[in-house]
């Protein structure tokens, strides 16, 4: 191949290099994660097929691959789980302070925490307000130690280098009263600042207030503010728009409508409205389509979705019975904290319903499915006691009231001295 022939394939490559990015930016900006995604793996496909580096890649397409990134990590979307990344993202912190937070969501990603805030606080010295609310999502989450007041404090500072995201997460720490007093009022105040700096999320959150009553309920308002959103390509908003209709918010019952919402929101990789599509095909009994759509969902991690597919194998519906599956699926639903599909195999380790007896991980998720209330407890000690799904232990009993009463609950403490 000649000089000229191989600067030609080059140029030619790096052009392909830049449409796939463009319409990546494209994607993220309209809230596309399908798209976005799509496009990133066939961006990183290339590279790694022409060995790509770093140093060969043009000044341009470097840093319209650093703002794909930046901007999906704005919009809490998953990075792509490929050495490519960090390599990319590592050659330029030195030129680009922005690297140094894309680095920290790296390692947040890869569930190393420490490094992921050792990155963050790197970008923080340098004024990057993303990295300053990132740690307060860390910190609301739990991510390597939970600490709402340390979490408040991070938002607050992102908020002072004008963070639409940060007022977006304030108002949420006032809506649920996380480490404050709960604070309808306040939420709203801090969502409204967020929507001046035109928020979809902030949009979404408004339309969610008004949606529940969570202050004042008002099913048009709900509606108006999730169409503002939803304007701006907002996915979590359609989804509220199919709750709208599909429950007659407000507006004439219409499940056809709602279906369409849904599926926007699926088109564009919402996990939520994968899962409720799954939901309208079980219960129109689509088996095969609910869990294609099940199955979707799952795979982005959706807990919900990996305990409706756990339901299907147990019950064998649309499927054949298979309680292996079903536990797996249970499991992983389990696994990402999903109470309901803890409760499910504790009755299924207890009864050994079709696979081996075992009361110690009965037990194990039987109490992880508490989540540490009281209530839950005596609950437990009611089924222990009565044999209601679990098999009748008097001792196991005991030990829940027990542990119900320390906890407060005084009728847990009447039911344990019933037993002794």
């Amino acid at each position: 191949m000649g000089l000229c022939t191989q600067l030609y394939a080059q140029l030619e490559e790096q052009e392909e290099y830049t449409a796939f990015l463009e319409q990546a930016l494209e994607a993220v900006r309209d809230y596309d994660e399908n798209e976005f995604t799509a496009n990133m793996k066939y961006f990183s496909t290339a590279i790694e097929r022409e060995k790509i580096t770093p140093e060969i890649l043009t000044e341009e397409n470097y840093a319209l691959y650093s703002e794909c990134l930046f901007e999906a990590t704005l919009k809490e979307y998953k990075l792509p789980n490929n050495p490519q990344v960090k390599q990319f993202v590592e050659y330029g912190i030195e030129k680009s302070p922005d690297n140094l937070a894309l680095l920290g969501r790296i390692y947040e990603q890869e569930k190393d925490y420490e490094k992921a805030k050792y990155w963050y606080g790197k970008a923080v010295e340098k004024d990057i307000s993303m990295a300053m609310n990132n740690l307060g999502n860390m910190y609301v989450r739990g991510l390597g130690g939970q600490d709402y007041a340390k979490a408040k404090q991070w938002f607050e500072k992102a908020i002072e280098k004008d963070s639409p995201e940060a007022m977006n997460n304030l108002g949420f720490i006032y809506l649920y009263g996380l480490g404050v007093p709960q604070d309808f009022n306040k939420a709203k105040q801090w969502f409204e600042k967020a929507v001046e700096k035109n928020s979809p999320e902030a949009m979404n959150n408004l339309g969610f207030m008004y949606l529940y009553g969570l202050g004042v309920q008002d099913y048009a308002k709900a509606k108006q503010w999730f169409e503002r959103a939803v304007k701006k390509g907002y996915t979590d908003a359609m989804t509220h728009l199919g709750i709208i209709y599909i429950n007659g918010l407000g507006v004439p019952q219409d499940f056809a409508k709602a279906k369409q919402w849904y599926e926007k929101a699926a088109d564009k990789g919402n996990s939520t409205a994968m899962c409720s599509l799954g939901v309208i095909y079980q219960n129109e009994q689509d088996y095969e389509k609910a869990k294609q759509w099940y199955e979707k969902a799952a795979g982005k991690e959706f807990p919900e979705a990996m305990y409706d597919l756990g339901l299907l194998y147990m019950n064998g519906i649309g499927t054949s019975q298979d309680y292996v599956k079903a536990t797996e699926w249970l499991t992983k639903a389990a696994e990402k904290d999903f109470s309901d599909a803890m409760s499910l195999l504790g009755l299924i380790y207890d009864q050994g319903m079709g696979v081996p007896r075992d009361p110690a991980k009965a037990e194990y998720w039987l109490e992880k499915s508490t989540g540490g209330s009281a209530e839950e407890m005596y609950t437990l000690g009611i089924m222990y006691q009565e044999g209601q799904g679990l098999t009748q232990d008097d001792d196991k009993a005991k030990k829940w009231f027990r542990k119900s009463c320390d906890a407060g609950f005084e009728t847990a403490c009447q039911s344990y001295d019933a037993l002794k």
